[in-house]
């Protein structure tokens, strides 16, 4: 039920076809790379350990900061800074102070998205989520949801390998 309410969801929001993995081919990928063209990239997020039957842990424990060419600059992290009121701050207190209000629409959900991503604002939108929770209202409190998971990245994502 949840992989045909899954693909009908996917189906219906085809206009936004490349925000979905089949569609990454579609990305431009530079031919020139700085490692000679022989990148790895690590995404092990999580130790798994011999058995399925435990919560996976996150690896490292601790949330571990690096702010250079070969990670993932994070969010959380202390040097990403965002330009609020002409004054920098740290760009984690603006997504915690907006992420933790109320999302129950698509209109709030961007709204909160915007607000420290502002640079987008302009580009994105959120049309066919907002078609879809029409079409399907007890979607609404997923908006939430991802707010709330969005907000323990520093504990989930503990590398930007």
């Amino acid at each position: 039920v949840l992989t045909h309410s899954f693909g009908r969801f996917l189906d219906f929001c085809d206009s936004t076809r490349y925000f979905f993995t089949q569609n990454l081919h579609l990305l431009p990928i530079n031919e020139e790379s700085d490692m000679g063209g022989n990148e790895t990239l690590d995404v092990r997020l999580y130790e798994t350990g011999h058995s399925w039957n435990h919560i996976p842990q996150p690896t490292p424990a601790v949330f571990v900061d690096a702010w250079d060419k070969d990670h993932v600059k994070m969010p959380c992290s202390p040097r990403s800074l965002y330009v609020e009121n002409k004054v920098s701050v740290r760009r984690w207190d603006v997504i915690q102070r907006v992420l933790s209000q109320k999302i129950d629409s698509a209109t709030a959900f961007q709204i909160a998205v915007n607000t420290y991503n502002n640079r987008y604002a302009r580009t994105w939108n959120v049309d066919c989520l907002s078609a879809a929770l029409r079409q399907r209202p007890d979607f609404v409190p997923l908006l939430q949801k991802i707010a709330d998971l969005a907000l323990k990245a520093p504990d989930l994502v503990t590398q930007g390998a």
